[in-house]
């Protein structure tokens, strides 16, 4: 038996249809290849319309199990286009090349067959809140050995984010300070790229957002809008933050998540 990583990449095909998107996927496998690991595609063809045949989709990957193959276990699965990361792996990684634009920031628009009748709003929501299962497990998955997965064998499942993060851990104790952000920042930029993203709660978003807000002014008397949102945050030493404020099961808690980019 091969002592290799085995890596399997994941692609939504249009039968016919050769661009970018596939032409990563294919290099990516290459590379992995010649960097020594066991590595093959998985394609399971993509048909987007009529637009009820979305969930359909999303759910041909979900149905499929990649844990095991010819007896050998697949140690990890690398996700691509919508809708592959609804694939079912315990150790799975998304690279997200192209995400369903349709029911997002183009939903109403001429470049989506999505509108905001009520059908196509029950058909959004269905597709999102399967996307936002997803994205809890990430935060909130608590880490677990499996059984049901592959008869007679164990299989490990990952935990989320807060199960991993128990190092690390600020307390401000009391009010959320520039000083006490730039003292966490060092910790977080030790080690790593400079450039890092910030998943935290409504809560820490304001408050750094009012970092900025005590040196600013309108910029006109009769201003009847004023506030500041940060999107970025760049700390004394240089590196940079995005921010991503997660709402979805984050409201209760008052901390943030830094993930390397």
């Amino acid at each position: 038996m091969s002592t290799s990583r085995s890596v399997l990449v994941c692609e939504a095909q249009v039968p016919f249809v050769h661009g970018g998107a596939e032409l990563h996927v294919r290099g990516l496998v290459d590379e992995l290849r010649r960097h020594g690991y066991r590595a093959e595609r998985v394609s399971i063809p993509f048909k987007w319309y009529p637009k009820e045949e979305l969930l359909s989709q999303a759910a041909a990957w979900r149905l499929v199990d990649l844990s095991e193959s010819n007896g050998e276990r697949i140690d990890t699965v690398i996700a691509t286009k919508f809708p592959t990361y609804f694939v079912r792996h315990p150790n799975k990684v998304t690279w997200l090349f192209h995400q369903y634009r349709a029911i997002y920031d183009l939903c109403g628009t001429p470049f989506s067959e999505f509108d905001h009748s009520e059908a196509d709003v029950r058909l959004r929501d269905k597709l999102i809140e399967h996307k936002r299962d997803m994205e809890n497990t990430l935060f909130f998955g608590r880490r677990n050995l499996d059984t049901t997965v592959v008869p007679g064998s164990v299989a490990g499942v990952c935990g989320g984010l807060i199960d991993y993060n128990t190092s690390n851990v600020t307390n401000v104790g009391g009010n959320l300070t520039q000083a006490l952000m730039e003292t966490f920042l060092r910790s977080g930029f030790r080690y790593g790229s400079r450039k890092k993203v910030f998943f935290c709660s409504p809560l820490i978003a304001s408050g750094l957002s009012s970092f900025p807000l005590g040196r600013l002014a309108p910029n006109a008397f009769d201003a009847d809008t004023w506030g500041v949102s940060l999107q970025n945050y760049q700390s004394a030493q240089g590196d940079m933050l995005q921010i991503v404020v997660k709402r979805d099961g984050l409201d209760q808690f008052v901390t943030g998540f830094r993930v390397v980019r």
